[in-house]
């Protein structure tokens, strides 16, 4: 049952109608910049986690940069 849980999106799309309904928002990203995702994320109240790969938000939990047992550390 957990693949109905779990959206994967690729490409252009609007991602705050889907925001509305996370709970979790993860960004797995090897280079980044101001991230708009992350922001609709906050904004809607999820939980967000990324990669620390630069400056991020002060309520995102961060992960070290492609390491994946840093991110299970943190998303437990």
């Amino acid at each position: 049952g957990l693949q109905e849980h779990i959206f994967i999106l690729t490409g252009q799309r609007e991602l705050w109608p889907l925001m509305k309904l996370a709970d979790i928002f993860i960004r797995p990203t090897l280079s980044d910049g101001a991230s708009v995702s992350i922001e609709e994320a906050l904004w809607f109240g999820a939980a967000v986690v990324a990669s620390d790969v630069c400056m991020r938000p002060k309520d995102v939990f961060l992960f070290k940069t492609g390491d994946e047992n840093s991110l299970q550390q943190v998303v437990g």
